[in-house]
């Protein structure tokens, strides 16, 4: 009678214990995918963040390059010497607008053409910039002057739809710039410039 009862007892928390080494499995494999999610324990690296950048820019390719396409079928004004597209960085998104320059510094009359609205194109601030990871992203960010790799990578990006619209064709001169930012890109020519200087020179 007594050895039954303890077999019995011995299935029982040979059960117990197999249930438990399941659910603590289970609960790893859980915790290690919410981690996984959150970026937590991940590397971020430059590189990485690039690659982010790249991947969100391919979204919205085709929209830059037939705003381009645009501009070269469109004729405008007198008073417009030059064309601007200036990206205004929110956080997370970005807009684009279309400026029709009387120079580098003043509009001429006609009203600016919205270019790209409301992009999501740096996914990393919008994953990582917000709750618990806030705080270490944000050193992250400023560490390696992300901010600075953003436009830079920007630039190169507008350049290259310009390119495949076949650009070159746009008979005024047209730069890339963010708002408030010292920097414009020369889309004829690829050379960063800073407006400033060159009113200076002049």
């Amino acid at each position: 009678m007594y050895l039954y009862l303890i077999r019995n007892v011995k299935y029982i928390l040979n059960g117990i214990n197999l249930l438990f080494v399941s659910l603590k499995a289970l609960f790893f494999i859980n915790d290690d995918k919410i981690l996984l999610e959150r970026g937590v324990g991940m590397e971020w690296t430059v590189e990485g963040y690039k690659a982010s950048l790249h991947e969100q820019f391919s979204q919205y390719s085709a929209e830059i390059i037939e705003g381009f396409k645009k501009v070269k079928q469109e004729s405008y004004s007198e008073d417009v010497a030059l064309l601007q597209v200036m990206a205004f960085i929110g956080e997370p998104t970005i807009d684009m607008q279309l400026f029709f320059m009387a120079d580098m510094f003043d509009e001429a009359g006609t009203e600016a053409l919205d270019f790209l609205e409301d992009a999501l194109l740096d996914k990393w601030l919008d994953v990582y910039g917000y709750g618990e990871d806030s705080e270490a992203y944000e050193e992250f960010y400023e560490e390696n002057e992300l901010e600075d790799v953003l436009i830079a990578e920007l630039g190169q990006w507008i350049k290259d739809c310009f390119d495949e619209a076949n650009g070159s064709d746009i008979r005024y001169p047209i730069y890339f710039g963010v708002h408030d930012g010292p920097y414009m890109l020369d889309l004829h020519t690829n050379e960063w410039i800073n407006p400033d200087e060159s009113d200076e020179d002049e």
